[in-house]
């Protein structure tokens, strides 16, 4: 009887350690999903981990994405991102959680600007149906 119980505890023991083990390799995430003025939104992407896991919700989900680095290589996070139609209405205005930014909008073009440490940029894009991928690079502030 006390052999079976530790054995029990045992097994409690090493399966608790796992367990722990897997939280504490994947860590938090701190992607955010969200809908503003009926417009649906992805933002994170810190880690690698939580880009594959943003990459895998947003497969079919989104038709535009956005990345944000510096020129030299390293992602940005917090850019303020601002999508308007052509009639000039302010669909998201937003800052994004991470580098990463998914939006799914109806088909048509669309006025985006994204700002980071004051330097905004703006570009005016088509979207589709299928997913379109665009890079934001800003020069390096040091």
């Amino acid at each position: 009887m006390k052999r079976t119980l530790f054995i029990t505890l045992v097994g409690v023991f090493v399966v608790s350690l796992c367990s722990s083990y897997s939280l504490a390799t994947t860590g938090p995430t701190f992607f955010r999903e969200g809908v503003v003025h009926g417009v649906k939104y992805l933002t994170g992407g810190v880690g690698s981990d939580e880009r594959a896991a943003m990459q895998k919700m947003a497969e079919g989900n989104y038709n535009l994405q956005f990345v944000f680095a510096e020129a030299t290589g390293p992602y940005l996070a917090r850019i303020r991102v601002k999508i308007q139609d052509t009639h000039g209405k302010t669909l998201i205005d937003i800052p994004s959680s991470g580098p990463w930014f998914f939006a799914k909008l109806p088909n048509g073009q669309y006025k985006i600007t994204v700002s980071h440490a004051g330097k905004p940029e703006t570009q005016n894009l088509d979207v589709g149906k299928n997913l379109r991928k665009v890079v934001f690079n800003w020069k390096s502030s040091m």
